[in-house]
């Protein structure tokens, strides 16, 4: 049995500059103990930025712009993410 964490919605809202995008808010929840080698933390944001279409995949991350809706998915091994 997996001990999942309920969703928490973090609001943002500010302009990072230096990466081109309005960070409008993220989701973030907890699958199992983090830190004991199989639970993880989550991540998922939504913002803003001047792109049209962009898709970015990494090993515990995706990134996909549509439209300038920038929708960003993050998984941590090691620790929470806040």
């Amino acid at each position: 049995m997996t001990d999942t964490t309920k969703l928490r919605y973090k609001s943002v809202m500010r302009l990072d500059r230096a990466n081109r995008i309005f960070r409008i808010g993220r989701f973030l929840w907890t699958v199992g103990k983090v830190g004991d080698g199989e639970g993880y933390s989550n991540k998922f944001s939504i913002a803003l930025t001047p792109k049209f279409v962009s898709w970015h995949r990494g090993r515990w991350e995706w990134i996909v712009v549509v439209l300038g809706i920038r929708l960003h998915r993050q998984r941590a091994y090691g620790g929470h993410i806040v």
